[in-house]
């Protein structure tokens, strides 16, 4: 059923410029032609939920996390829960979606209100993850996978170099306090020291409120693992 709608959507499609730069991009003809042109529908156009992008952006963010995890739990296979979390959380950044998703040309099928998009920005990623969503519910879970790891990871991710590149998380909690007028402060609460390695405990606290504890080998490694744990209590999001 799904190739006679695929073949039918070929040879008559309701819009054939779409339908020509979509299957480029996706790499298949698709069955449901209006599901994709929800997924590229920023709510500037539409404020209705279920006309708009956001839904599926929601989706596909599940499945790319999915997709992800898979990928990394079998390209690290000697490593912990925390360094697959942490990789993952790289990848899946707005700022990395938002670069692919102009790579891949994302930015020429979107509609908007006439917002200016940058080169990373989150507009972007959220409707790469709408089209995943939109992919999921027209060609199933197969055809969203093969997608992110043919037109996303192999080409635009080298997960070699990301794994080994740290996140600075307390340089996004610096940029926060000052939009938002907060002081931040760091505490060292505890110093161990064992026979091969030290271990450093550090509180972040904002405008004197305890938020969280971070450990490391030293203190800038524990400034840092106190933010990332700060920026998931806040709910700090990328801009």
């Amino acid at each position: 059923m799904l190739f006679l709608k695929r073949f039918y959507n070929k040879l008559f499609p309701k819009d054939r410029e779409f339908v020509n730069k979509l299957s480029h991009l996706v790499g298949f003809v698709p069955a449901n032609e209006s599901i994709y042109k929800q997924a590229f529908l920023h709510s500037s156009l539409s404020g209705d939920v279920t006309m708009n992008n956001e839904r599926l952006e929601y989706l596909g963010d599940a499945i790319l996390d999915s997709v992800i995890s898979e990928v990394l739990f079998s390209r690290f296979p000697k490593k912990p829960e925390g360094f697959l979390t942490e990789t993952r959380a790289k990848i899946v950044s707005r700022k990395k979606l938002g670069r692919i998703a102009r790579a891949i040309g994302i930015q020429e099928l979107l509609s908007h209100n006439n917002i200016v998009i940058t080169g990373s920005s989150s507009i972007l990623g959220n409707a790469l993850e709408a089209l995943i969503g939109a992919i999921y519910l027209d060609a199933g879970f197969k055809a969203a996978r093969n997608f992110v790891i043919k037109k996303m990871i192999v080409p635009h991710i080298d997960l070699s170099k990301i794994a080994n590149t740290e996140l600075n998380y307390k340089s996004r909690i610096v940029e926060w306090s000052q939009k938002n007028n907060a002081l931040i402060k760091f505490r060292i609460i505890s110093e161990q020291d064992f026979k091969t390695h030290r271990i450093f405990k550090t509180e972040l606290s904002v405008n004197e409120k305890h938020i969280s504890i971070g450990e490391g080998p030293n203190k800038k490694s524990a400034e840092n693992a106190a933010c990332r744990l700060a920026i998931e209590k806040l709910k700090i999001t990328d801009n």
